[in-house]
């Protein structure tokens, strides 16, 4: 079994109730692969393989080598926003994620102890080695929950590891920051990027209609008037978060209010916000705010800038 060592968690936690305003965190860019890297390895683990003696008995492990920093790449943060189902006999649990062991170098806690509403540091990862999510203290050979995208030398990418449609089942969505193919085009000048995602909404579809009267949202501005989408510079109509898994907004820089009101089929954002949160929007970068629920019971929030 590998060496756990601890990596650090930013302390960016969900704020919780009906009408809760986002956090968001600091930190500036993420450092250097490299540098990453060679601290994950130095800190970090070596798996083993056990070996047999002679009278067929196991014997102690032989410790593999650990991966070369040279061959980690990429920047990835893991969001942790697994509820519990309704009726679960336990709350939400905290999570650690792998690189797994190849037949060339042991294994590596790339981030732990990720808790319900915490986002992980920016992490790189060994290439050729499969990341996993695994409940926290399970080891590099726990179950594996959820297995995170390759994220490419140039990517920077938030997984957010959340309930599927079905409360009990587990996935993750990636949302690109930076990288040539997937991330937001960039926004014009003294704007940045606003990416809404509802996390895990459509786990407890009916506990949001008994306790807020709705289960997809328009987003607003924090007044009566809706946010204007960047998918309706191509005609095309805005999405309904819930409905939609995310919006995508293109917002001026500096402090932006963002709210989220029932959907209903006159449209409009006149009706009483049900979420208020508040975004420190940066120029020419992407913001992410995450939308969830605990149980179903109101809508809390998450604001992550990109390098934070």
């Amino acid at each position: 079994m590998g060496h756990q060592f601890p990596r650090a968690v930013v302390a960016a936690t969900l704020t919780l109730g009906a009408a809760a305003c986002g956090g968001s965190d600091g930190g500036g860019d993420p450092p250097p692969v490299l540098e990453v890297a060679r601290g994950q390895v130095e800190s970090g683990a070596r798996g083993s393989t056990g070996e047999q003696s002679a009278d067929g008995s196991q014997a102690g492990p032989t410790e593999l080598p650990p991966p070369d920093p040279s061959a980690f790449e990429g920047a990835h943060r893991v969001v942790n926003l697994f509820a519990e189902p309704v009726g679960g006999d336990a709350g939400p649990t905290a999570i650690d994620v792998w690189g797994r062991r190849t037949f060339e170098h042991g294994p590596v806690l790339l981030a732990e102890n990720v808790g319900f509403g915490a986002a992980s540091g920016y992490f790189a990862a060994p290439v050729g080695s499969s990341v996993v999510i695994v409940s926290a203290g399970a080891g590099p050979d726990g179950e594996e929950r959820a297995v995170l995208p390759d994220v490419g030398d140039t990517d920077q990418v938030t997984s957010v590891f959340t309930n599927g449609a079905d409360p009990a089942s587990e996935r993750t969505s990636a949302i690109h920051e930076v990288g040539a193919d997937l991330a937001p085009a960039p926004p014009a000048e003294g704007h940045g990027i606003v990416i809404v995602v509802a996390a895990n909404l459509q786990a407890f579809r009916d506990e949001l209609l008994a306790s807020v009267g709705a289960d997809s949202f328009f987003v607003g501005d924090g007044s009566d008037t809706c946010r204007t989408q960047r998918i309706e510079a191509t005609g095309a109509a805005p999405a309904v978060l819930g409905t939609a898994e995310r919006v995508e907004l293109e917002v001026a820089s500096g402090s932006a209010q963002v709210s989220l009101h029932a959907w209903s089929p006159r449209g409009g954002c006149d009706g009483p916000s049900i979420l208020d949160a508040t975004v420190d929007v940066v120029a020419g970068s992407v913001t992410t705010l995450l939308v969830s629920t605990r149980d179903g019971s109101g809508l809390s929030s998450l604001a992550l800038p990109a390098g934070g």
